[in-house]
């Protein structure tokens, strides 16, 4: 099932919460069903401040058996790892706030969303809260200057939602929120303005989806213990092998799918165990060598790519790799000939460029404390580099 920010709320559970909050009905774009109608939740920078510190959770709250975890969307972790480990501590997921014994909070269930020149983007639906300067709002009503003589606010707003085909009465017309990705496909935004160019606009505001608001009141009413989910990671990746064949090659599909595929492949490289993981390294660091690079800090990523050795292999070639694994009695028979075939092309094609090369084949074979790498048939295998000119 997928996730559903838009849930009713119990109007004397949000009357219960003890800060400030201003109530937006909200259209937007569903890939399902075009244009759609929610509702939407703003605060203030302090008040939006205070509720990230809750959802920073304790690192000493830890999940237990028979527990119900509810996980806040983005996290690190597949789902499926997830399962797996709450099943080893006999603990369950819910989908439910108010089913959850404990909750789980990521750094991607929030969102800053920008707007560009003749851009328009919307806020993903698979958050808990963003902040979204570039929304529209209808143009306020006034009474005076309307050409159109309705007889109210709320006339007015109501017969602009019919012409965009919305068929839904709202009484607080004023605060009707429009998602700016609508904007290009349509006809009406004559009577939109940008909520940014309101001159009361409040830039720093943030939107909280109702499930948002469910959640907090859970966490407050019945002091739900939070986990963040680095502190889940560093407990539930211990079983994450890197080494692992399934695993890997489950996380490189996913580095060359779209672009949420591979930050979530990325961030399952950052918090794995690599122990004993030199290969698939190695071959992440020929293969992918942009995840040492980001925009932004990651302590978790520099973790991993230095001590991994990830920024080691990267200015290795397969020779030197050998070599490396070699030197720390790490090799193996099935990783010498993995790589012995790729390099040992380059090197006969090396030895075709010397200025003997015409009067010359040349022959090469593994020296004799390499051959206990060899497959069996390959070990007395002379290779040969034979030229066009040669070969009559």
């Amino acid at each position: 099932m997928a996730f559903n920010p838009f849930i009713e709320l119990d109007d004397v559970e949000l009357s219960k919460l003890a800060f400030d909050f201003t109530t937006h009905p909200y259209i937007y774009y569903s890939e399902t069903y075009g244009k759609s109608y929610g509702t939407l939740y703003s605060v203030n920078k302090k008040t939006f401040q205070k509720i990230q510190q809750l959802f920073n959770g304790d690192n000493n709250n830890a999940i237990g058996a028979k527990d119900k975890v509810f996980i806040c969307p983005g996290c690190k972790l597949p789902q499926f790892r997830i399962k797996e480990y709450l099943k080893s501590l006999k603990a369950t997921l819910t989908r439910e706030p108010e089913k959850a014994t404990i909750i789980v909070s990521t750094e991607g269930m929030c969102e800053e969303v920008e707007n560009g020149h003749r851009e328009n983007k919307q806020a993903r639906l698979s958050k808990l809260y963003f902040k979204d300067t570039g929304m529209f709002a209808f143009k306020k009503y006034d009474e005076n200057n309307n050409n159109e003589n309705y007889s109210d606010a709320e006339a007015y707003y109501n017969d602009k939602l019919k012409n965009m085909h919305i068929y839904t009465n709202i009484e607080d017309g004023e605060n009707i929120t429009f998602s700016s990705f609508l904007i290009d496909s349509v006809s009406w935004t004559s009577a939109l303005i940008r909520k940014i160019d309101y001159e009361e606009y409040d830039h720093n505001k943030h939107y909280l989806y109702p499930i948002t608001m469910k959640l907090i009141y859970e966490i407050l009413s019945k002091k739900i213990p939070i986990l963040h989910e680095n502190d889940l990671c560093s407990v539930a990746n211990s079983g994450l092998k890197l080494n692992d064949n399934e695993i890997f090659e489950s996380i490189t599909m996913m580095l060359k799918g779209t672009s949420e595929d591979r930050h979530l492949a990325e961030e399952m490289i950052f918090n794995s165990d690599y122990t004993d993981a030199e290969v698939q390294i190695y071959d992440l660091s020929r293969n992918y060598s942009g995840l040492g690079y980001s925009s932004s800090r990651n302590k978790n990523r520099d973790y991993f790519c230095s001590e991994s050795n990830y920024y080691l292999f990267r200015n290795m070639d397969e020779y030197e790799f050998i070599t490396w694994m070699h030197d720390n009695e790490k090799l193996t028979n099935e990783i010498f000939n993995k790589y012995f075939n790729i390099f040992k092309d380059e090197c006969l094609d090396e030895l075709g460029y010397n200025k003997y090369n015409k009067l010359f084949s040349f022959h090469i074979k593994p020296k004799n404390d390499w051959k206990k790498y060899f497959d069996d048939e390959n070990k007395q295998k002379e290779y040969k580099k034979i030229n066009e000119e040669t070969k009559n």
